[in-house]
């Protein structure tokens, strides 16, 4: 009770008391001591380039204001300090962004610790990282937008634990850019050697890193937390040596204003270097942060990105009990004769078909609906209140550096906060498992998004066909068409022959052992209820609980097509098809035969199906 009421009491001050945000970011970009091309006279050479990347500081609020709906390239950088114990604050973060449609494209984290990788991966990104074998701390990270090809580059992501932690990344945006990105962490102590030998250690292999990168003949962004202070070029010689190293290889520091304020300092540490065109540039810090470090960030204009803004829709069907009672009507009053007289299995099915889509098409049209791509949040047990919680934090923390009691104050409602999203989700997650009420699909699909395992996804946007990597839908399409039906052969063809005949091992055969009862309207019924199918949508998109619905009013035709496919030995054509889905396995995403086959058949022809196996 004292947390709730402290909570409130600190909430209600900080909306009093608290200065508004375009003058705290006014007093930040005015302060010159936090701005390396200002406060340094030795960089006055490089001013040219600061007025073209106009770095300044932003909010969470000023920064989707500017980059909202924009096509720019985003990067951006933090150190992280465990991505385990911030992995909810980053959820948050982006959940903001996502909102706002200013998602980044590429996200390096510095110091992410040992992670399980698979525990960590964002919906629309792929996830890549380099971690620590022995002790903890350090390590590097990078999350890439999904639709961009990515691939490690080995020999490039230079690991040296407690010297130079990195990985890099060969990125492509299909038909837009090629460029190499590298996520680098530089540790600020050694346990054996001293702070001296640890740095030159440094320099060696980032030169050596350098010169391999430099071999690509591409343009490289490299995103890190060097520990090393930009801001005291020409006082100290590991500051200066860092920019002139980089410098000497053709990359610029876009970042000009410091990135870490503790108390009575204030240090550029955390960096976006560049060999890339500064031209269409700009870059800047986000103070509204997940660590003591605040969010550097650069945006790349580019004519040729084509980013989608436009409002999304697809086509969907209402199948309330409103729409399933206008069918039942339909069907009550049909009489079904034209199939009743058939006396072709194919014919008599066909003519079914025909007039039951027409009902079904007339009770559930399909309607055009937007795609709500932020219903569901990151972090799904951030609830309204929690969020404008969020908001406050954040507001406190702009101010905190100003006194000791700002900073008390902070820390207090901070500290209630954290408390106070554990709780909830926890609470979340034990209602989710209350809420199935034993199904375990349910309970294994909340266990999975607790431990942030992602959700297979069937929807392939390329694989690699005679060597080329293509996105044509038509293609993709025919690949694995081509793939799956030629599985069987392929597998054949690795079976070593036999001169043994599969009869060899049957009993004799007997002459009319084999005899199917017709199947009655009853019987028909019970098949169709007791069949344990609820939302699942087959081949035509019919749910099997529809069917369920208007059983009563489809045994008639359907008992006359089964005994008559029985009694002809045919079975219709039209029950033939299915669609496949293909999922991926594992291995690389671009190779067909890293996927199995999923087949969706008709529900009729499940229902056969049933009554058939009751039969053998």
């Amino acid at each position: 009770m004292a947390n709730s009421i402290n909570f409130f009491s600190l909430f209600i001050w900080a909306m009093v008391n608290i200065l508004r945000d375009d003058e705290i970011l006014a007093s930040l970009n005015r302060d010159e001591t936090k701005d390396l091309y200002k406060s340094n006279l030795n960089l006055a050479d490089f001013n040219e380039f600061n007025e073209i990347l106009d770095c300044k500081y932003f909010t969470e609020e000023s920064f989707v204001e500017k980059y909202s709906k924009t096509n720019d390239l985003l990067f951006m950088n933090a150190n992280i300090q465990s991505l385990a114990s911030k992995f909810t604050s980053l959820l948050s973060f982006l959940d903001f962004l996502k909102i706002n449609k200013c998602m980044p494209d590429i996200f390096s984290l510095e110091e992410i610790w040992k992670v399980q990788k698979d525990f960590y991966e964002i919906e629309g990104y792929k996830f890549f990282c380099n971690a620590r074998n022995n002790g903890q701390g350090g390590g590097a990270g990078l999350y890439i937008n999904k639709s961009f090809n990515s691939s490690v580059l080995k020999n490039e992501s230079l690991f040296v634990e407690n010297i130079l932690e990195s990985i890099a990344l060969k990125i492509e945006i299909p038909n837009v850019k090629k460029f190499i990105c590298v996520s680098l962490y530089r540790p600020n102590n050694h346990k054996v050697l001293s702070q001296a030998e640890q740095i030159r250690s440094f320099f060696i292999h980032l030169n050596q890193l350098l010169q391999s990168l430099d071999k690509f003949k591409l343009p490289v962004y490299i995103l890190t937390d060097s520990n090393i202070d930009l801001l005291k070029i020409g006082n100290n010689p590991t500051s200066t040596e860092l920019f002139q190293t980089m410098i000497g290889f053709g990359h610029f520091q876009l970042i000009g204003k410091c990135s870490r304020v503790t108390g009575q300092s204030q240090t550029l540490i955390d960096h976006i270097f560049t060999s890339d065109k500064l031209e269409n540039m700009e870059s800047g810090v986000i103070i509204d942060t997940f660590s003591d470090h605040y969010i550097t960030f650069c945006s790349v204009k580019d004519k040729n990105s084509k980013k989608s803004f436009a409002q999304e829709f697809m086509f969907k069907r209402n199948f309330d009990e409103q729409n399933k009672a206008i069918l039942k009507d339909y069907l009550c009053s049909f009489t079904w004769n034209n199939v009743i007289e058939s006396v072709c299995p194919n014919e008599a099915y066909n003519i079914f078909w025909e007039d039951f889509q027409h009902l079904f098409e007339l009770s559930f049209p399909k309607k055009r609906v937007k795609v709500n791509k932020n219903k569901h949040p990151l972090n799904r047990f951030m609830s309204k209140g929690l969020l404008i919680s969020r908001r406050t934090k954040l507001k406190l923390a702009r101010k905190a550096k100003n006194s000791v009691e700002n900073m008390l104050r902070y820390r207090e409602y901070r500290n209630i906060y954290n408390s106070t999203v554990k709780t909830a989700k926890a609470i979340y997650y034990r209602k989710s498992i209350e809420s199935a009420n034993g199904n375990s699909k349910k309970i294994w699909q909340t266990i999975n998004e607790a431990c942030n395992k992602p959700s297979s996804s069937s929807s392939v946007d390329k694989i690699e066909i005679n060597g080329i990597i293509s996105n044509d839908k038509s293609k993709i399409a025919n690949a694995f068409n081509s793939h799956f039906v030629g599985v069987g052969e392929k597998v054949s063809d690795f079976i070593p022959k036999s001169n043994v005949n599969f009869k060899d091992y049957l009993p004799p055969p007997t002459n009319n052992s084999l005899f199917f009862t017709p199947v009655s309207p009853g019987e028909m019924l019970e098949v169709i209820l007791n069949m344990n199918k609820g939302e699942t949508q087959d081949v035509n998109d019919i749910p099997f609980k529809i069917l369920k619905h208007v059983a009563l009013d489809l045994i008639k035709p359907l008992t006359h097509i089964y005994n008559l496919s029985i009694e002809k030995g045919v079975f219709p054509d039209s029950l033939k098809t299915s669609k496949v889905i293909p999922v991926f396995k594992s291995g690389s995403p671009l190779d067909v035969n890293n996927y199995r086959d999923i087949a969706i058949i008709n529900s009729f022809s499940k229902i056969f199906e049933k009554l058939t196996c009751r039969r053998l």
